[in-house]
């Protein structure tokens, strides 16, 4: 009670000083804009319909006056705003440019900078060169306003006994009501003596009530929501670990970005309450930035929109905390250009002292004994008394690439305690979440590790290659240290400083990369042809297949012979002489197409042949140009060198203790590959060949190894295996890589994929340590074609394809692992067809290297058939150990649309059951045989969704159930049983529910038939057993039940307009362990809230978790 009566008074004394402010800026910004507005733009007056108009002289001023009657419509234009006035009867003065309207009277304004917005009232009075109004008895509907963040869709209403609205966009509103719900009678609103929407987006209230329906729920004395904004923009807040806070924040250069709230997206029984709180009064934060002037201290907020970036930006920080202390700093982001592209920095210097936690569960920075620790730091083994945090980037994008990040932090927590702060003040998050510590923990986030990074690259411009012998050229060059943290051992326990102060652990750098260099250069050495010519990629001359006259129709003809005629036309006009025979040729041609020499009509034989004969179409073929010989001859060398230094936490007891110079060891890689590879290829992809030789360096040494254990060193014998390791990394091979192919019908499309392949790799020098720690000895070997450790790849292979078209293919494919590998040869035949397709695949190789006995791969066998568009699918596999000669596996499955079924069988161990009390249960064979091994049959619905009532109603049913059989172990056969719905009137109500039973004891149920009732205890009628499960009046036989509720999910959410009802319901059971014993638990998890859509965070939720009832959570 008392910490209620605080809140409403700190909020009536922040409210009433804010408001105070606003209002005296307010005034200042009105008397400051009247005489530039009425100066610079003009007003523009048109009548656009009257039905009576007359003139008149006021009789108490003497001035001109125009009345306008009956259904009137007036129109005033001002620079970009628009204002159109509807009324029964109109009053203009001449003189003073005053309106009086009456009458139904309605304003729509447009154009204007808080947007478009609609008035009505019972009588206006305007002045048309300022276009400031008093309403009475009005009502105002605007679409879009600088003053509140308006929901999407939404639009705000207010109503009131008199308002009025001034030059300069303000408006204030007396005994109004403000809603953004267009119901006749709103779900919601605030009623309040005065409402003010200030310029700039400012907000006020006086004297206000929500109400929801018609109960009041909030009661604000007096609030104020400044947009402008303080220089240093200050932020009140309250955190359980840190207290009562003020965090400042001044931009020297650039500007503050807009707002953006937290992400709320996680799951409402997981959200701080923090984030709703500040969520909560969000609709009357800005959606844009505006322009901003400064004023002394204030930056006062402008009409105008922010266009410019908020990228670069220096700003000042300085933030003081109740219980941890205070602290300073700075930032800095800046993107200068493509040149240097980005450079922030930021320093932190905090001056705090250690946090504890009393025996109440609150945060005090009071030790038990009641002294204050005040907190330091260490940097470089030099003792501060203050925390640190800072960071540095840089990149560097052109000439060359650089990258340099550089955080440093004084301990872990420096981040967690320091660096959550805002530059908003959300005043109602901070009033309303006032009040005493509930005792929660507060989750503490460090900081284990982090690195210094240098990364810098150069690659040389292309222009400036030697085409082809250099194709691409680049040097890169890293550098890193890394840094983790450890436990402080020097802390004392007294008032359990190595539990709370933040000094309890350090930094230390465990690993540091001083340099890590590498080159890649690549190029051609000799290629052929020099350059590719366009002649090699035209075709040969086509040569068509002409068809005989007799196979002709009378159209083709006829066509050629029109071509005919314009060739002969063409020759004549080029030859005149040639002409005369051209004709002559023609004439004879003419006669021997439309006359046969038994004097019969040829065009009725064509006639005759069309309708007896189909026509046949001659494809017209064609030669294609075969490429020719290429070939390619690259390098490639790639040296890169490595140096790291490790230091170890041993000894480490606190910070003084760590010396740059106790470095524990230090090690260096150095690495050479170069290679030379050759690619020849002809005619396309008729012939290819690839051959490579790559030369692969590798030297590791430690120079260094510490072996003073009392300060994290080696003890002999690790130092002595850590040498043996680089000598054995430390290796030299020249290793040899083949491959060919040919495709001998490349250019026979219904053959182009047969082919035959061989690749080889062999390692021509390769090193082995055969040595010592004290007697190092590398033994070399050259190429043995008989060691498999020197040719590690030699592979042949055949492939015999035929395709006709997308549905026909054969394909056998031959495959050999040749000498030194184990020997082994596979053989695969693949056949498709229309709607089905089958394959083969066996083979043989050696047991191993050492043994020559050969046996038999599996052989395996798959065949699949397709209809009716795939939705009915057969598969089929199998396996057959022809080395053993049985059966090995088989499977056989079916599916059609959402219904599968599937029989298994496997060589495996069968299992007998025991009745003997001693071993009852399953026992497994000692012989493998090939046995039946699971049946299941399985149904998915699938997702249709249905509208009934002209769409309005949907309707979302699904279903997922399945049967398997264990024909192995029948008992542990099972049964899911998994249906949902969702169900949805529009804008009404919405209705899910899904839930999943298993029955792990289907096998009860068929036990008889198989001759072993009473294998599995309890009812074996099944209809039975399932109306047991639903006995809640007889706990014995619902427990006893086969049928299990595995889970049960249910959402119900009613639409009340601005308002959502939400029920949810889950049950599902939970093991628990409760005094030592383990049982499950089917308490339900239920949840009951309403939800304000506007302002999510306002809420009421009732939480019945597992038999606990929450309010609020």
């Amino acid at each position: 009670m008392i910490a209620s009566k605080c809140r409403i008074i700190k909020l009536l004394i922040f409210s009433l000083i804010f408001f105070s402010a606003g209002a005296q800026r307010a005034r200042a910004a009105d008397e400051a804009s009247v005489p530039r507005t009425a100066q610079d733009e003009k007003t523009v007056i048109t009548i656009e319909h009257s039905q009576a108009t007359s003139y008149e002289k006021n009789k108490e001023t003497g001035n001109d006056t125009i009345v306008l009657s009956g259904a009137v419509r007036i129109s005033v234009a001002k620079g970009n705003t628009k204002t159109t006035i509807r009324a029964e009867r109109i009053t203009y003065d001449r003189k003073t440019q005053m309106m009086y309207a009456s009458g139904g009277v309605s304003m729509e304004q447009t154009g204007g900078a808080a947007g478009n917005s609609t008035a009505s009232a019972s009588s206006l009075m305007f002045n048309t060169s300022t276009l400031e109004g008093v309403f009475d008895d009005g009502r105002i509907v605007q679409t879009q306003t600088d003053s509140i963040n308006l929901p999407s869709g939404s639009t705000l209403i207010v109503a009131s006994d008199m308002f009025g609205r001034s030059e300069s966009n303000t408006v204030a509103f007396k005994n109004g009501s403000l809603t953004f719900c267009d119901d006749e009678n709103p779900h919601w609103h605030i009623d309040a003596t005065r409402i003010w929407l200030l310029p700039g987006g400012e907000f006020a209230f006086f004297n206000a009530l929500l109400y929801v329906g018609v109960v009041p729920v909030l009661y604000l004395p007096a609030f104020y929501y400044p947009k402008d904004e303080l220089i240093y923009n200050p932020v009140f807040g309250y955190d359980v670990r840190r207290g009562y806070f003020i965090q400042t924040t001044a931009y020297l250069y650039g500007r503050k970005p807009l707002y953006v709230p937290k992400d709320t997206s996680k799951k409402k029984e997981e959200s701080d309450d923090s984030d709703n709180l500040k969520a909560l009064f969000n609709f009357i934060r800005p959606s844009t930035l505006k322009k901003q002037k400064l004023e002394g201290i204030v930056l006062h907020n402008l009409d105008e929109d922010y266009t410019g970036s908020t990228a670069n930006y220096f700003k000042i920080t300085g933030d003081w905390y109740s219980n941890l202390g205070f602290a300073a700093g700075f930032e800095g982001a800046f993107k200068p250009n493509d040149y240097i592209t980005e450079v922030t920095s930021s320093v932190r210097l905090a001056f705090s002292n250690t946090v504890f936690r009393d025996s109440r569960g609150s945060y005090i920075p009071y030790a038990a004994s009641g002294k204050k620790y005040s907190d330091g730091s260490n940097f470089l083994g030099l003792a501060l008394p203050f925390r640190y945090g800072a960071n540095f980037k840089f990149t560097l994008s052109k000439p060359f690439s650089l990258a340099l990040s550089m955080p440093l932090y004084s301990d872990p927590f420096i981040t967690d305690d320091f660096s959550e702060r805002n530059e908003t003040m959300d005043w109602i998050g901070y009033l309303t979440s006032m009040g005493t510590d509930t005792g929660e923990t507060k989750t503490v986030n460090e900081i284990s590790s982090f690195s210094w990074t240098l990364a810098s690259s150069y690659s040389l411009p292309s222009s400036l290659f030697v085409a082809p012998y250099i194709s691409s050229l680049s040097v890169s060059l890293n550098s890193s240290v890394v840094y983790s943290s450890i436990v402080n051992n020097s802390l004392s326990s007294t008032d359990k400083l190595d539990t709370y102060s933040p000094e309890r652990k350090f930094y230390y750098p465990s690993q540091i990369t001083p340099a890590a260099a590498s080159l890649s250069l690549s190029g051609t050495i000799f290629s052929y042809p020099a350059r590719e010519t366009n002649a090699a990629k035209k075709n040969a001359p086509e040569v068509p297949l002409i068809a005989p006259d007799e196979l002709k129709t009378a159209k083709e003809i006829a066509e050629e012979k029109a071509k005919a005629e314009q060739a002969a036309k063409a020759a004549a006009k080029a030859d005149g002489a040639a002409a005369d025979t051209a004709d002559a040729a023609l004439a004879v041609s003419d006669t021997a197409q439309t006359e046969n020499s038994d004097g019969t009509n040829a065009e009725d034989d064509a006639k005759f042949f069309e309708k007896a004969l189909p026509s046949l179409t001659v494809p017209s073929l064609s030669v294609p140009a075969i490429p020719g010989f290429d070939y390619k001859l690259t390098y490639s060398l790639k040296p890169s060198f490595t140096s790291q230094l490790a230091y170890s936490s041993t000894g480490l007891g606190k910070p003084e203790d760590f010396k740059w110079d106790a470095v524990r060891s230090s090690m260096y890689t150095f690495k050479t590959p170069l290679s030379i590879d050759s690619a020849a290829s002809y005619g396309g992809g008729f012939f290819n060949l690839t051959n490579g030789v790559s030369y692969n360096p590798v030297i590791q040494r430690h120079p260094y190894i510490s072996t003073d254990t009392a300060k994290g060193g080696y003890t002999s014998q690790a130092a002595d295996s850590l040498k043996v390791a680089d000598l054995k990394a430390s290796t030299q091979e020249i290793v040899n890589t083949n491959a060919l192919s040919v495709k001998p019908f490349y250019y026979i499309g219904m053959f182009k994929n047969t082919s035959f392949t061989y690749n080889s790799t062999i390692k021509l020098l390769r090193s082995e340590f055969t040595g010592d720690v004290d007697n190092p000895a590398w033994e070399y070997h050259g190429p043995d074609f008989t060691d498999k450790n020197s040719v590690t790849a030699h592979q042949l292979a055949f492939t015999y394809a035929m395709n006709e078209g997308e549905t026909f293919s054969q394909s056998l494919s031959l495959s050999m692992t040749l000498p030194p590998q184990v020997d082994e040869y596979t053989g695969t035949l693949s056949l498709a067809f229309p709607y089905t397709t089958f394959s083969l695949t066996t083979g043989f190789k050696k047991k191993s290297a050492a043994d020559d006995e050969w046996e038999r791969k599996l052989v395996q066998q798959t065949c699949t058939l397709s209809l009716f568009n795939n939705t009915l699918k057969f598969t089929q596999s199998y396996n057959y150990n022809w080395d053993k000669y049985r059966h090995d596996a088989l499977r056989l499955s079916l599916s059609w649309r959402g219904l599968q079924a599937s029989y298994a069988m496997s060589y495996t161990k069968g299992y007998d059951f025991k009745n003997d009390p001693s071993e009852k249960g399953w026992k497994v064979r000692s012989e493998e045989e090939f046995l039946p091994y699971s049946l299941s049959l399985a149904y998915t619905l699938p997702q249709d969704t249905f509208y009934f009532w002209k769409n309005r109603i949907k309707i979302a049913p699904g279903l997922s159930t399945s049967i398997v059989a264990d024909l192995l172990r029948p008992t542990n056969s099972y049964f899911l049983f998994t249906p949902s719905i969702n169900f949805e009137i529009n804008k009404f109500v919405k209705f899910t529910f899904s839930s999943t039973s298993r029955n792990s004891v289907l096998y009860r149920y068929f036990q008889k038939m198989f001759g072993a009732e009473g294998r599995i205890p309890g009812e074996s009628n099944i209809f039975i057993d399932l109306l047991d499960s639903f006995r809640f009046d007889d706990e014995s036989k619902r427990k006893s039940s086969g049928f299990k509720l595995q889970s049960l999910n249910f959402t119900f959410t009613h639409d009340l307009h601005d308002w959502d009802f939400n029920t949810t319901f889950k049950v599902a059971p939970r093991l628990v362990t409760d005094s030592g014993r383990k049982h499950y638990d089917f308490n339900p998890y239920v949840t009951v809230s309403v939800v304000w859509r506007p302002m999510e965070s306002m809420k009421t939720k009732i939480v019945d978790k597992y038999g606990e009832w929450e309010l609020n959570p």
